[in-house]
């Protein structure tokens, strides 16, 4: 199944107080939201706050599982625009999706 973000946003729904999510309610929700509702990042979005947030380490790492086909490609190339190469480790069960992103850039890091 294909989604946007917005589409997917607008599907979801959970128990924001759901005693695994390990941030509480208020992290992950927002005053005034419906009780089912979930703000859900785009990949772009998580990067971004990352990078910047001024409370992560600098030497953090993130990894990135492609999940489904057409993944890899579209990852790394926003991986590289946002100059976060040196930050971001891939993974997939699927190894072609490995082997299109060491295609596309052999200096990344990768496992399965």
């Amino acid at each position: 199944l294909d989604y946007t973000a917005a589409e997917a946003r607008n599907l979801l729904t959970f128990n924001k107080n759901y005693a695994e999510f390990g941030c509480g309610p208020d992290k992950i929700t927002h005053p005034g939201d419906q009780d089912h509702y979930c703000y859900v990042e785009t990949l772009e979005e998580v990067l971004k706050n990352l990078r910047d947030h001024p409370e992560v380490p600098s030497n953090f790492s993130i990894k990135i599982e492609l999940k489904g086909p057409g993944t890899a490609l579209p990852a790394v190339q926003l991986v590289q625009k946002l100059n976060m190469t040196h930050r971001c480790h891939y993974s997939s069960f699927e190894h072609s999706r490995i082997a299109e992103v060491r295609e596309h850039d052999p200096s990344v890091i990768t496992g399965a």
